[in-house]
């Protein structure tokens, strides 16, 4: 998580040439929204897919199989 989100962020703020803190803030954040959004839709498609398809249905199903104590 810390890879996907925080440090991105950081890089972000960090190499902002604005003056204050809100505006770094604010521009780190638009600066990254584009590739959380990407994150989103790719984690979406893929939870779509093993729900649509038999063989992501059975994985799930010996997923939680393995998982329960």
């Amino acid at each position: 998580m810390m890879n996907w989100f925080i440090l991105p962020f950081l890089i972000e703020y960090l190499s902002a040439a604005d003056f204050s803190t809100k505006e770094r803030v604010v521009r780190s954040l638009k600066n990254n929204v584009p590739m959380l959004v990407v994150y989103l839709v790719l984690f979406l498609i893929v939870v779509i897919i093993l729900a649509v398809t038999e063989s992501g249905r059975d994985a799930l199903k010996k997923y939680n199989e393995k998982t329960l104590f």
